[in-house]
């Protein structure tokens, strides 16, 4: 009697065995193999007493270690069998074989993918080195998650991604993140490739920074030739994905040369426009300048395309008096 392994094996096999013998004889065994399910067979590397294997009783229960690999290196099949027979002085007896089972040998291949370590957007190049000590034709599985790998979606990739020959181990897919991932800024994005060529291999993952955000951008309205205390500056905002967003405001004394942030803040839209307020009272008091320029930024998550003002005079300046002196005499006409 001879037990089939019950599940896929590989490298080395423990087969157990029970020999029977009535005369109690010390006893040898043969041990082989099939890879085509007992139509073929071959004598088995094995480990473990094959000779002179004594018999105590008439039953004999024992077991020898199938060197796999070295009988079927790389190989992965679903059809093997094996088999045992006994033999004595008198000759060799009644065998026994196994069911078919699996072993697979099969080394799955390795990925290496090579790191991103700058901000990448749009179309990106997944450079990969695939290991395979068989040379399998491989196919690749690429995917990316936005959510720190707890779900994943399959990468619309170019490239080539079924049956890789070993000539093509070294190269890389172009992902189209902006097709899958139009307006996401995310700083640990995952990306993964899973290889396979019979198994499935275990899967590399890489992580980067994707900025798919599209930056927003604003256009000033010209502002008033003179302006004091806070000044109302119109603009348009344009953001094709409609972010949140807010302004910063920087003024220039010196004709843009040096510029100073400004204290401001956003209002509501006035018509088609959207209004924002420099605050020259807090930032400027009791300054009379000719030559003011602003600057308006933009922010969602990045920094968007600003917007430089006309240039224009401020006139914080209100210590303006008239002294009018007493007139001591009569006065008449043009006084």
């Amino acid at each position: 009697h001879i037990t089939t392994p019950s599940i896929e094996s590989a490298g080395d096999i423990t087969i157990n065995y029970e020999l029977i013998d009535l005369q109690q004889d010390s006893l040898d065994i043969l041990c082989q193999f099939s890879s085509d399910g007992g139509s073929t067979w071959n004598d088995a590397d094995v480990t473990g007493t094959v000779t002179n294997i004594a018999l105590l009783d008439t039953t004999y229960s024992g077991s020898i270690t199938w060197r796999s690999n070295i009988d079927l290196h790389q190989v992965d099949n679903a059809v093997v069998r094996f088999r045992i027979f006994p033999s004595d002085d008198n000759g060799t007896g009644i065998g026994a074989t196994t069911n078919n089972f699996h072993v697979d040998n099969n080394s799955p291949p390795v990925i290496a993918i090579t790191p991103i370590n700058v901000e990448v957007s749009d179309s990106i190049a997944i450079q990969f080195v695939i290991i395979d000590s068989t040379s399998d034709l491989v196919t690749l599985v690429p995917e990316f998650s936005i959510d720190a790998g707890s779900t994943w979606d399959t990468a619309n990739v170019l490239g080539i991604l079924a049956d890789l020959a070993d000539s093509l181990y070294t190269s890389s897919i172009i992902w189209l993140s902006h097709l899958q991932t139009e307006g996401v800024d995310h700083e640990n994005l995952m990306f993964r490739i899973t290889p396979f060529d019979i198994d499935t291999a275990a899967a590399t993952i890489t992580s980067f920074h994707l900025d798919n955000n599209r930056v927003p951008m604003i256009e000033l309205v010209d502002i008033a030739a003179e302006v004091h205390d806070s000044v109302d500056i119109s603009f348009i905002y344009t953001d094709s994905e409609n972010d949140d967003y807010t302004v910063e405001i920087f003024y220039s004394l010196d004709g843009g040369y040096t510029w100073v942030e400004g204290s401001s803040s956003t209002d509501d839209t006035s018509g088609s426009f959207e209004v924002g307020t420099w605050l020259t009272g807090q930032d400027l008091p009791n300054y009379e300048e000719n030559s003011v320029q602003l600057i308006f930024i933009p922010y969602d998550n990045d920094m968007g395309m600003a917007d430089t003002s006309n240039v224009f005079a401020l006139d914080n300046y209100q210590g303006q008096k008239i002294i009018l002196e007493n007139l001591t005499d009569e006065q008449a006409d043009s006084v």
